[in-house]
């Protein structure tokens, strides 16, 4: 089971504001979950969200690029056959 963690401390190990986070979650890259009157995401969403951001921030990916790598869709194109 993933660990989770408050909405504030993901967004701040990010260095991502509520509205980016909320921009990502809209988005389906990560999802959040409530619990007494606070929203946490999980390590998993952490760990895709940082991917994605590596992807966005080095090689200039959009979010849905930058996701389908991290997710395993997209794979390099070969060279050579």
């Amino acid at each position: 089971m993933p660990d989770y963690f408050l909405a504030e401390h993901f967004a701040a190990k990010l260095g991502l504001s509520q509205k980016e986070l909320s921009d990502f979650e809209a988005r389906g890259v990560i999802r959040r979950v409530a619990k007494n009157g606070r929203t946490y995401y999980s390590s998993r969403d952490f760990c895709r969200l940082k991917g994605v951001l590596h992807f966005m921030r080095n090689k200039r990916l959009s979010v849905e690029a930058a996701r389908a790598w991290v997710e395993g869709a997209a794979r390099p194109v070969s060279a050579s056959p």
